[in-house]
């Protein structure tokens, strides 16, 4: 089972794959848990995938790039192993999405993460509780030296943005048209290399 916290980060990957299990669960520790639970208790699946894009905390990593965790863990430090499409990387999960570059240097110094998201942790805890194979593979869309503005990660926070609240937050602040290009540009690119990813780690797993 393939867990995408959202469908623009699946879309590629169903387009090759119309068959494949995939659950959308939306963006979020709480959301992410709550559909995980669901998967486990109504089908069962041999192993959950959490998919997506992250942020890098890692300066070597740019937009488009492969992260296969071996571990997940929360900003609390407390970790979870990944049994399944286990890699060698590191993943932080947050409650809240990390848009400033000195809180991710600082979350990179305090706990040797290579990248953040705001769902895995809540599902690899899940999964060892109810002993389900569990993996994270994310692609990076926004690098280490990304800074969003607070106005597009206000827009961002609920996944889905309007073309209204779009118009009408780029009339209040033109130079939010440069970030939403930026971010249309770097998240079809990291959606593209996901399915990729996703595909050869699928065939190679058999």
């Amino acid at each position: 089972m393939f867990l995408f916290a959202l469908e623009r980060e699946a879309a590629p990957f169903r387009r090759v794959h119309p068959t494949a299990a995939i659950e959308i669960s939306g963006i979020g520790l709480v959301l992410a848990r709550n559909a995980a639970l669901r998967v486990i208790e109504t089908q069962r699946p041999s192993a959950i995938i959490c998919c997506g894009f992250a942020g890098a905390l890692s300066e070597g990593l740019q937009v488009g790039d492969m992260i296969q965790a071996a571990e997940v863990i929360d900003e609390a430090g407390n970790r979870w192993p990944c049994t399944a499409f286990a890699g060698s990387d590191r993943v932080v999960s947050s409650p809240r999405m990390i848009c400033d570059t000195n809180e991710k240097r600082r979350i990179r110094a305090q706990l040797a993460a290579d990248a953040v998201d705001m769902e895995s942790a809540a599902v690899a805890k899940l999964c060892t509780e109810r002993k389900t194979p569990f993996g994270c593979v994310r692609v990076i869309s926004d690098s280490a030296a990304t800074q969003l503005s607070p106005r597009l990660a206000n827009l961002l926070r609920e996944g889905n943005i309007s073309l209204y609240q779009a118009l009408i937050q780029t009339m209040l602040y033109p130079p939010l048209i440069a970030e939403f290009l930026r971010l249309a540009r770097d998240t079809k690119l990291a959606a593209r290399k996901l399915s990729a990813a996703l595909t050869a780690l699928a065939a190679r797993r058999g």
